[in-house]
């Protein structure tokens, strides 16, 4: 078993980190007999210096566990991550071309990384359950490969990571996550980490044979800088990647330009020559799988499929919206009734919340609760004071929404629930732009109550639902008569 801790650093903290990762690693075992995944720890007593620029320390990852009771620190691995947020704004590199290219020059742009402007991107994506992990543990094994010295003439890999995918299904942000997750792992190995965000439009020249020679021009400058900077890790991202390798064989018997196949043949080349680089990451995306070279995608080492939104990926998304605006104040919960239970057997009751007519046994209720843990959180079995503004005005994450759906379908989560499976099929991004049409077409105020806010998005999302309908239908019309 194993424990994953970020500890994250003031930003002017001067200190070394590798001294650090010990000092954190003691004292996590020293003061917490079992870690849970999400748990911030209190830091407040390490001895030191080091307690006055720790600003958080949060368990990312462990491998097993019971989710109600932890992992033992007495029998697990505790690994420490120390890192520091930089908050400089990312720049646009023009790669320099002389006069070789006409009026054509590619840029990147580039962002210095751990970056404060992806603090919350990993923690607010969500997939499948197992995508993530398997992302963190293929990265985690390329740079322990690199540190043992394995031999790439024993052991083959590109350090090439391909995200496939319908449009809108969060491809692009889950690259700048990783590559942020990466930098965070890596700072006490690396002096930097940076991330190159490659514009694929300006590799694209109109004039012929150019494009190839951009592609060179781009790689040879990649190549200078992660051979310059061995202390710095390169992260090296390519959007759309289809537009750069597509495949030759399509191309060759479309009798399309002999350019297009010069591209892909400079990309190749250029990808097996930063292979032996153990400062790189190469991660790719594309929406168009069945389009890309079988050639660059036998050089891919992982090939992640990214589906759209399940049920409760849905749920977390619009969930974690409405936490959003919560927070902000343009949604306000509206307050419940606290009731009082004075004796286990007998049934609690709310003027407001549950009449006489409406008792509810508590034995029911405890029995109806097999999500593990949900009881404790949601009741508190230790005190006789049952709070119902706790259920009623609050919005719980998948599995307490899935338990209470039947018992209480008027809660904010079993509505919220209704939504999110209304929705299904609607991409990340359309559901990420669900609370704003909520809000511009339903709130005559700046602020709105949470009740009217599910009842707005319910109708939004049957629009939703209705608009693509009305695209899938004109594509079919517009097909049939090509």
């Amino acid at each position: 078993m194993s424990v994953t801790i970020e500890a994250r650093l003031k930003p002017d903290y001067g200190g070394s980190l590798q001294e650090a990762i010990p000092v954190l690693r003691d004292w996590v075992t020293t003061n917490y007999g079992t870690l849970s995944l999400g748990q911030t720890l209190d830091g407040g007593d390490i001895m030191g210096t080091l307690a006055e620029n720790i600003e958080r320390l949060v368990v990312s990852d462990t491998s097993e566990g019971d989710a109600l009771r932890g992992v033992a620190t007495s029998t697990a691995k505790i690994r420490v991550h120390p890192y520091k947020y930089f908050k400089s704004p990312p720049q646009t590199v023009e790669i320099p071309m002389g006069n070789e290219a006409g009026d054509c020059c590619p840029t990147v742009l580039m962002h210095e990384l751990p970056s404060v402007n992806f603090a919350a991107t990993w923690d607010q994506l969500f997939f499948e359950p197992d995508i993530k992990p398997a992302l963190l543990r293929f990265v985690t094994s390329i740079l322990i490969f690199s540190d043992r010295g394995v031999s790439l003439d024993c052991v083959s890999w590109n350090r090439i990571i391909l995200l496939h995918g319908g449009a809108g299904s969060g491809k692009t942000t889950l690259c700048r996550a990783l590559a942020q997750k990466v930098a965070m792992r890596s700072f006490s190995k690396f002096n930097r980490t940076v991330l190159l965000e490659i514009n694929t439009k300006t590799l694209l020249s109109r004039w012929f044979a150019e494009s190839s020679k951009l592609v060179d021009a781009l790689f040879n400058w990649i190549h200078t800088q992660t051979a310059s900077a061995p202390d710095q890790f390169f992260c090296i991202m390519i959007d759309e990647v289809e537009s750069l390798a597509s495949s030759r064989r399509a191309a060759a018997s479309a009798n399309e330009p002999a350019d297009a196949i010069r591209i892909v043949n400079s990309l190749l080349t250029s990808l097996d020559r930063l292979k032996c680089r153990r400062n790189v990451l190469i991660l790719t995306t594309s929406n168009l799988l069945e389009v890309i070279d079988t050639a660059f995608l036998d050089r891919v080492d992982l090939c992640q499929h990214v589906a759209a939104p399940s049920l409760v990926a849905t749920y977390s998304i619009l969930l974690s919206c409405m936490q959003e605006l919560i927070r902000c104040g343009i949604i306000i919960p509206e307050n419940e009734e606290v009731c009082t239970l004075t004796s286990k057997k007998q049934p609690f009751r709310s003027c407001s919340s549950f009449p006489c007519r409406r008792r509810l046994n508590f034995g029911l209720f405890k029995r109806r609760l097999t999500y593990k843990g949900a009881f404790h959180e949601a009741v508190g079995v230790s005190t006789t004071k049952f709070s119902l503004s706790r259920i009623q005005a609050s919005l719980y994450d998948y599995n307490m929404a899935h338990v209470f759906k039947t018992v209480r379908p008027d809660l904010p989560s079993s509505k919220l629930l209704a939504v999110a499976a209304q929705a299904k099929g609607l991409s990340g991004r359309a559901l990420r732009r669900i609370p704003l049409l909520m809000h511009a077409t339903s709130v005559e105020d700046e602020s709105m109550g949470l009740s009217s806010a599910l009842d707005a998005m319910r109708l939004v999302v049957e629009a939703e639902q209705k608009s693509a309908r009305l695209a899938v239908v004109a594509n079919k019309e517009v097909n049939s008569t090509i």
